[in-house]
Parts: structure tokens; sequence; C-alpha cells
């Protein structure tokens, strides 16, 4: 399709990708991911500042914008971006591309600060070191790169690999790199000579490092991982799924380790023993991104079935359901203080919830599938991944719930008049017994049929149509009372005084 001006030119292509093109120079212009599922049909607004796309039950609509060359300026990369990281003090992020360029951005004015070329293939991983002294880059060429962030020049060229590089961990406090490539070897260097400290073999293309920097675990992505002590590579022990693993995290302080899996639940491990502690099982789909809020009283949960889920980690239980995304959850984290979650979804928007009450803050919508997301620790600055996109979106969230909004264990409660009040705690339900089962099965749909966000027990639950009885009761008493309380009696007043001692206590 031509546009009127005769300048632009558009195609939809059997790779479900529309293509903008200039018609006179032939230069192409953007690049929009429209269909999984084969060609779409594609049409201008009848103003040419809109582009719609259809395929099969789907129709999506684009901003046109009528620009006769490509225009690239220097802090964009030239290709897809690959890899995204911040910094621990939140003020730098770290992006790789497929254009071979490592890019530093400024989070504080939400601009781009240095281009660190060197490598000769497409960047794969990058990490930021502690108080930003040095940043890594793995790449396609097998090299890792140790640059500084000051002078925007190479420190250490590590050559000691022998495929592409798919992983790369900094090691704080020790001025350490964790690396690893597609051949199932890890390496543990120093970041300022190079020098090799241990060197692992096993597949690898899992990754995760402990904030400790204790424990380690690595698993080709089929059913099982090895935990290991990064100190001295001794394996403490294997984690296991019924099918394919697909996320792994620790909790802040390195105590738990949360995996997540293609069987459609997550596993709660003890790091330094490789105890399983708690199953989460309620997704229907696959399990694709988890987090742990740092005071380790929530697990928040992504899935294949559009939902993320709440979960106590010490019970086990699901608190909140959160709902709003329409296709793969891809990406989700936490705040410090576990008050504010962000989601990223392959339909192209990014979710803020708040998870004191399990609703939804905001949405940001980005027009390309999300694929990862990293914030800063109080959510004000977000940098976002998108799908085959050469473009590194840097958010600022004003006025962060995290700053403001406070968590349950953080709410101090004061009665005039009162002795100190103990926390209701419930007996769990044993489910193995069958009383046990229909209970649970009767509560679930108790609480569908009312369901409630508040943080208070719910002692007392009122039907509607007694509950609208009992206020028109009191609404004929106070007015009785405001015209004959100057004929009450004394007797009258002490049975009122009497029967205000005594009765139910309901929440409406």
């Amino acid at each position: 399709m031509v546009s009127r001006d005769c300048f632009h030119c558009v195609a939809a292509c059997t790779d479900g990708c529309i293509y903008t093109y200039n018609l006179r120079t032939t230069e192409l212009l953007d690049v929009f991911s429209a269909s999984r599922c084969g060609p779409a049909s594609v049409c201008f607004s009848r103003d040419e500042y809109f582009l719609f796309s259809a395929a099969k039950d789907t129709v999506k609509v684009w901003t046109f914008y009528k620009r006769h060359t490509r225009g690239i300026h220097t802090d964009d990369h030239t290709d897809h971006v690959t890899c995204i990281a911040i910094s621990r003090d939140g003020k730098t992020a770290i992006t790789g591309s497929k254009d071979k360029v490592v890019k530093l951005w400024n989070l504080d004015i939400s601009d781009f600060l240095e281009n660190l070329k060197g490598h000769e293939a497409a960047v794969t991983c990058v990490a930021m070191g502690d108080n930003e002294e040095f940043a890594a880059s793995g790449s396609d060429d097998c090299t890792v790169k140790v640059w500084s962030v000051i002078m925007g020049c190479v420190i250490t060229n590590y050559t000691e690999h022998e495929s592409s590089i798919n992983n790369i961990l900094v090691v704080h406090e020790r001025h350490l790199v964790l690396s690893s490539e597609m051949n199932g070897v890890i390496k543990l260097w120093q970041a300022e000579d190079g020098v090799t400290c241990m060197t692992l073999f096993g597949p690898v293309q899992w990754l995760c490092l402990a904030p400790n920097s204790q424990f380690a675990v690595s698993g080709s992505g089929a059913q099982s991982l090895k935990l290991w002590r990064v100190e001295t590579g001794d394996i403490c022990q294997s984690v296991n799924h019924a099918d394919r693993i697909t996320c792994v995290t620790f909790s802040g302080d390195s105590q738990y380790l949360v995996t997540g899996s293609a069987d459609k639940s997550l596993k709660v491990w003890e790091a330094a023993t490789g105890k399983l502690t708690q199953v989460l099982v309620e997704h229907t789909a696959c399990v694709s991104c988890v987090a742990v809020s740092d005071s380790n009283r929530h697990v928040i949960s992504g899935s294949h079935d559009t939902t993320l889920l709440v979960w106590g980690l010490s019970t086990g239980a699901v608190e909140h359901q959160l709902t709003g995304h329409t296709d793969h959850v891809t990406c989700v984290k936490l705040t410090s203080d576990g008050t504010t979650a962000l989601s990223g979804s392959r339909d192209g928007c990014l979710h803020v919830w708040n998870m004191t009450y399990g609703l939804p803050v905001t949405v940001f919508d980005m027009h390309l599938a999300v694929l990862g997301v990293e914030m800063t620790p109080d959510a004000a600055h977000i940098v976002v991944q998108l799908e085959r996109s050469q473009h590194v979106p840097l958010m600022c969230l004003h006025n962060s719930p995290a700053g403001e909004v406070k968590s349950q264990s953080q709410i101090e409660i004061q009665v005039l008049g009162g002795g100190p009040i103990l926390p209701i705690k419930a007996k769990p339900l044993i489910a193995t017994h069958p009383t046990a089962r229909f209970m649970t099965s009767k509560l679930r749909k108790f609480t569908d049929l009312y369901p409630s966000v508040s943080s208070i027990p719910e002692i007392v639950k009122t039907p509607l149509q007694k509950a609208v009885k009992a206020q028109e009761q009191n609404k004929e008493t106070r007015g009785q009372r405001s015209m004959f309380g100057s004929l009450r009696s004394h007797n009258s007043s002490k049975k009122t005084q009497h029967e205000s001692k005594s009765g139910v206590c309901a929440l409406l």
C-alpha cells in the first residue's frame, strides 16, 4: 500500500511483520510486529496518521510517522536490543545490541551517556559492577570485555572462552566476574586482570547468583538445576521439577531459591541445604517469571495463562490474583519494600500493581512485546527491553507508590484504652482429610461470591437483605431518639445501656 504523497510504502509479509519504506530512496523506515500467525492486511486511516493491521481475530493500530529518512541518532542502537541491566545504586543503565555496541544511560536525567565499542559480533549479555566502577559485556565473538565506566575504554579483554557467551554475573564486593558459554563452561575470573580463578563444566542455559554471592544455580533449561557454592564450586544439591524449569530467582537475603516450571508450579527451596519447603500450585499454564519481596513475605509469579499470582511465602496460599494482561506474562519485578510490582507481557503492556490490595495502579502501552524489564528499588526509573526493537525506553515513575504505601508488616495499630492485641492466626485445614477438602471448596465458593480486598479479618458477614433492614431500623431508632430524647425515662436509659453492653458485631 502506497500513501497519498507517494513517499511511503507499507508491506505486510509472511513473517507477520509490517515494513514501512521510503518509496523513492527504498530506505527501510519502520518495522511493526503485527502478528505471529502469518501475514496481515494493512490500511491507512483517512488522515494517514494511523496504520491498521488485521490478522485472524486481532486488529492493531499503529502510529504512522511520515518521515523521509530513518534519522539514526547517536543514542539509538542500530539493531535489536538483546540485553539490559541497571547498576545497584540505580543511577546507570547498560544495554547491548546486535549492532555490536554497548551503551550506557544516565537514569537521573534519562539520557544517553556513552558508547562502548570493541566487540566484533552481537552483544549477548551485560552487567554492572559495584558503585559503577566497571561494566562487563559478553558477545558472540567469544570474548568478555570489562569496561571503565568513567573512561569509556576496555580494562580487561577476557578471551578464555571458546564459544558464544550467554551469561555474565558480577560477584559484588570481590571484583570477580562469573561468565558462561554455550559449550557448557563456567569461568570465575578477576575483573581487573582477567586471571581465571575457577573453571566448571556443565550445561549453563541458566546461571543465577545469590545476592550474597555465596551460592549460584545453573542448568540446561531441562527439569533440574544444580545448586553450588561459588567459593569452592562444590555442588550442594539438585532441584527438580516434573517439566522444564523456565525461571529462577533468589530471595533478597539469599535464604530461599524459587523456581518456576512448565509443569505449572513453583517450588521454594532452602538455598543452603536444597531442602524443598513449599510447592505453589494454582497456575493453569507454564510459569514464565517469578520475583520475591525483600522481606520474604510474598512471591509473585507470571504465567502463560496471562495472570499473576501473589503468594504468601510462609503459607503457600494465593493472596491476590492480578488480571489485566491479554497475552503471556514475560517478566515481573518487585520494589524493595514489596508494595509495588511491575509486570510486562507479550501484549505490549507494562502494568504497575499495588501488592497490598492486589489492584492495578497504571498501565503503559509499549506497542511491542515486552521481553524484559529492570528497575530501581523504588521503581522510580524503569528500563524496558522490547521484542525486535533497537529502541530502549527509559521511564520515570513519578510519585512512585513504593515510597508512600506502607506494607502490612509496617502498619502500626494503636488502640486507645486497651492492652496489646495479638494477631489472629487461623488454624490451617489439613488438605489430606476429606472433610477439609469439602470445607476448602465451600470456602472458595463463598469467597468468589463475596470478594474482599480488606486486610481486616472477616469475622462476620451479613447478607445484603438483612444488612439493609438493619440499616433502616437504625435510622428509625435514631429518629425516635432525637424526637423523644428529652422524655426518655430513667428505666429505658438503663435498658439501653444494658443492651449496648451485649450483642454481636457485624462487619458490613
